[in-house]
């Protein structure tokens, strides 16, 4: 049989027209697949590249955005109403970094989903202590308008990314 590999037609005399025909497809597919399976893999590779520069930006977008809540929140003055909402807003928007980042470190697409939905709900708090403080400091609106944009952005991706997740689960 191997002296019928990529032969021609005519040359085909010594095995049936139907093997010959059946052995020159073999060698096309392994010439046509092979490199097709290298070109996925790098693919594969490059989109694995992409998803962990977008998880490293993400983590640092959520931690500066923290950071950003604590710096805004050592200002306020010393009044009992916003020493609880900086101690919530401070506490939620920590936990959506701290928990984004645990999140990454998941073993499983399940335990993966479970610190995401952490994250969404923390975020969600979070713009809404922004909502808060907009309506009782009107005066620090541009500072808090960012922070609201912000967090909203990041709820966006995260509730995006909680929906692909759930409907894998689904399949």
């Amino acid at each position: 049989m191997n002296e019928c590999e990529n032969v021609g037609m005519d040359e085909c005399e010594n095995v049936g027209m139907l093997e010959c025909i059946s052995l020159n497809m073999r060698s096309l597919n392994h010439s046509i697949i092979e490199p097709l399976k290298i070109t996925l893999k790098n693919r594969e590779i490059m989109e694995n590249i992409t998803k962990i520069k977008f998880v490293n930006k993400l983590k640092a977008r959520t931690k500066k955005a923290a950071i950003d809540v604590i710096f805004l929140t050592r200002n306020f003055q010393q009044k009992k109403e916003l020493q609880v909402i900086t101690y919530q807003i401070v506490k939620s928007s920590t936990s959506v970094a701290a928990n984004y980042r645990a999140a990454s470190r998941a073993i499983s697409e399940r335990a993966l989903y479970s610190k995401m939905k952490i994250v969404e709900e923390e975020a969600d708090e979070t713009v809404f202590w922004l909502e808060i403080l907009q309506e009782i400091a009107p005066q620090l609106e541009p500072k808090i308008s960012h922070l609201e944009l912000e967090y909203v952005e990041i709820l966006k991706i995260i509730a995006k990314t909680n929906k692909t997740l759930r409907m894998k689960f689904k399949k």
